[in-house]
């Protein structure tokens, strides 16, 4: 007997009462701002037909791994319901490398000398400081949790999913990627490099370790390609909601994860990937992702359950 939209449970078996996790909203937002900037822009970008296909698939997906996690509620669904958000994001952080240069463009590093300036005026001189700590031990040290970025919230979500901690997992998964997101729009606002592209000049020997910390940084750089990354500094704003949500939801992970954030933090700068005002930026990006993550969190999971009425509109579509 096939079950109607309209018979379907008021709540899954892990307590989502709406069709969309609060994250799914964080994304669709962003999805919908985008896609508002490609209009805006379209006179200007070769081919904004591309980038909207994307944004369109992006929420199709999201919409379906939603309709099917409510629909059919197993162990399948859900799963993929809670951890397709890091593929959209990752795309999404793709998408930057293409899109921003097209709206926004960065090609004489104005930005990087900006924020340059900006820290020598406030810190004084970073760039000799810097060079003066260069080491080729603590280079290969650093390197290892600086690669770590997106393993720590993904080992966050895990340990919140294997326990079925169900509402503290989408609270969050809400939190960080309000605070992904909102890094990815100060990469649209202001496109910086990093020191270590712009700014330093010849790279300190040093930096290039005794093991494995050239290798590293020569493999990031391939991934990541040509990146406006450095404003905010999403490594230290994630690293820190991260030890955040751990602080408040895994306290026997807190430990654990402690030294891997400090590692990303201090790597941003000790590895030149970041100018210190990046990494200040970053840090005050927090309490506001907290709040806003909060915010949404309490208003999704406490709304009225209409499950019915979302899913018949997915489903009629």
């Amino acid at each position: 007997m096939i079950q109607r939209a309209g018979d379907l449970p008021r709540e899954t078996k892990d307590g989502l009462r709406t069709l969309l996790m609060p994250v799914d909203g964080v994304m669709i937002a962003y999805l919908v701002l985008l896609t508002g900037l490609t209009l805006g822009s379209w006179s200007r970008i070769r081919q904004p037909e591309t980038y909207m296909v994307f944004h369109a698939l992006a929420v199709a997906v999201v919409f379906a791994a939603a309709w099917a996690h409510r629909r059919f509620d197993n162990h399948v669904t859900r799963f993929i319901h809670c951890w397709v958000p890091l593929a959209v994001l990752m795309c999404s952080f793709r998408e930057l490398h293409y899109f921003v240069s097209e709206v926004h463009p960065w090609a004489d590093r104005r930005y990087d000398w900006a924020l340059h300036a900006l820290d020598e005026r406030l810190f004084g001189d970073v760039d000799g400081l810097c060079r003066s700590l260069a080491s080729r031990f603590w280079a290969d040290v650093l390197f290892v949790p600086y690669t770590m970025f997106y393993a720590m919230p993904a080992i966050l979500f895990a340990m919140l999913y294997v326990r079925s901690r169900w509402a503290e997992f989408r609270r969050s998964a809400a939190i960080v990627f309000v605070a992904w997101y909102l890094s990815y729009l100060g990469y649209i606002l202001v496109p910086a490099q990093g020191p270590h592209h712009v700014t330093d000049g010849p790279r300190a020997p040093e930096l290039d370790g005794a093991l494995w910390a050239r290798t590293i940084y020569d493999a990031l750089g391939i991934m990541e390609m040509e990146m406006p990354d450095a404003f905010p500094s999403g490594h230290t704003l994630v690293a820190v909601l991260v030890l955040w949500m751990s602080r408040r939801y895994l306290r026997d992970w807190f430990w654990v994860l402690l030294p891997l954030g400090v590692g990303i933090i201090v790597g941003t700068v000790y590895l030149r990937y970041h100018y210190l005002i990046d990494v200040v930026a970053g840090a005050l990006l927090v309490p506001i992702s907290v709040w806003a993550g909060d915010l949404l969190a309490d208003r999704w999971e406490s709304a009225p359950a209409s499950v019915e009425q979302a899913t018949r509109a997915v489903t009629s579509s």
